[in-house]
């Protein structure tokens, strides 16, 4: 069996942070509150888990594309060059 690839940033990221207390900084809900933690890469790359590299955010806002836009907290702050994805929850352009 291998060993999940996301593993190591989780083991870093919560290894410095107290899992009780912790809320997502993008809406403010604790880990009691939400279904899952994402630990999200601030540079979009998944191979550094760099501590500062990293911030768990609950799933709706990790997978809402909240990091990319929505935030003013520095610990989300993108990285120059950095192109944001659209959110999911924006309306789609018509045909």
């Amino acid at each position: 069996m291998t060993r999940d690839p996301r593993q190591g940033a989780r083991d870093v990221f919560w290894e410095l942070h107290d899992t009780q207390r912790y809320t997502c900084p993008g809406c403010g809900a604790s880990r009691e509150e939400t279904t899952a933690m994402h630990v999200h890469h601030r540079d979009g790359n998944p191979s550094n888990n760099a501590r500062e590299n990293l911030v768990a955010l609950c799933n709706q806002c990790h997978l809402g594309g909240i990091h990319d836009y929505d935030v003013e907290d520095p610990r989300l702050t993108k990285p120059s060059g950095h192109t944001p994805r659209p959110s999911v929850s924006a309306p789609r352009p018509g045909p």
